[in-house]
């Protein structure tokens, strides 16, 4: 959900503002916010959140993180939380988010974060470490998140995007399915490391010298894999774990670009006790599109 202030800010918040349930006992419990549409960077201003306690204050710390939950985009933030909403004022430490990001507090034990009551929660995510934060709540946590006017950020590359696609299905009890196409997309390459593809999957892109990697956004992935795979193989999808992707490549020094994205993730089906695993394997080249060329597409992209 957004909340609009008089003066253009906007709060970023999946929660129904009610506190029903309280949190998980485990150290580290946050919420992945993702920016308004197509959004790729803006200054975060003001993070708030829930807590019940009996103390006079427990202190906790604020974690502002990247899509992994592990890198930080600031400095950790110590704070004496009360019974409440705790509103902590940001807008001087000059901390701008991406397109998908984490608010996430590091709870001392002395009280609770909260959980409304909402039956699904895909954005509030606990964990005893930052890295381990991949398992959902059952409810979404009451953490918000306020931003600035949206960022207009500059491109370094935009690719022309083809090749192939290999997915193989493997499940106990059956032969190994296999579907192999062509793709065709555009990607999208932003001044200050931004990486979005096609299909709306953001990311970071690292270089060093001719070598380059994208690191993708699990959740965001397995959201496309719920789709995607259900419409390849016919079958309707409880769930998919995301348990590794390799996107890597090359870049010339005229830019083209030519790598592989392989993601490797565990599948289970509403017909099937059995667990599947999956992999996606692409090949790729990406020939540069000037910024006013029309960007034209074919055969799948997600």
């Amino acid at each position: 959900m957004v909340s609009v202030d008089a003066q253009g800010a906007e709060w970023l918040f999946y929660d129904d503002g009610e506190a029903l349930h309280p949190g998980s006992s485990l150290r580290y419990q946050g919420v992945r916010f993702s920016l308004p549409d197509d959004s790729i960077r803006a200054p975060l201003l003001q993070v708030a959140f829930f807590y019940a306690t009996g103390n006079a204050f427990c202190p906790v710390k604020i974690h502002i993180t990247d899509h992994t939950h592990s890198v930080h985009l600031a400095d950790r933030i110590p704070y004496d939380a009360v019974n409440g909403w705790n509103y902590l004022d940001l807008s001087l430490m000059g901390i701008s988010v991406p397109h998908n990001y984490y608010v996430i507090v590091e709870n001392k034990k002395c009280g609770f974060l909260m959980l409304d009551d909402h039956d699904v929660s895909d954005r509030s995510f606990k964990g005893n470490y930052l890295k381990s934060m991949t398992t959902r709540l059952s409810h979404d946590l009451l953490i918000r998140s306020e931003i600035g006017d949206i960022w207009d950020m500059p491109v370094r590359f935009r690719w022309n995007v083809s090749g192939s696609e290999l997915i193989i299905l493997k499940q106990s009890g059956s032969p190994p399915q296999k579907i192999m196409r062509e793709i065709g997309e555009n990607w999208t390459l932003y001044a200050e490391n931004s990486f979005v593809s096609h299909g709306k999957l953001y990311g970071t892109w690292k270089q060093k010298k001719q070598k380059f990697q994208v690191s993708l956004d699990f959740e965001e992935v397995r959201a496309h894999l719920m789709g995607s795979l259900a419409a390849d193989f016919g079958r309707e999808v409880a769930d998919v774990i995301v348990t590794k992707i390799l996107f890597s490549g090359k870049i010339a020094d005229d830019g083209t670009i030519k790598g592989s994205l392989k993601i490797f993730a565990k599948i289970s089906f509403f017909d099937s006790t059995n667990l599947a695993k999956v992999t996606v394997e692409k090949q790729f080249i990406g020939i540069p599109a000037s910024s006013e060329e029309s960007v034209e597409t074919s055969g799948h992209s997600w």
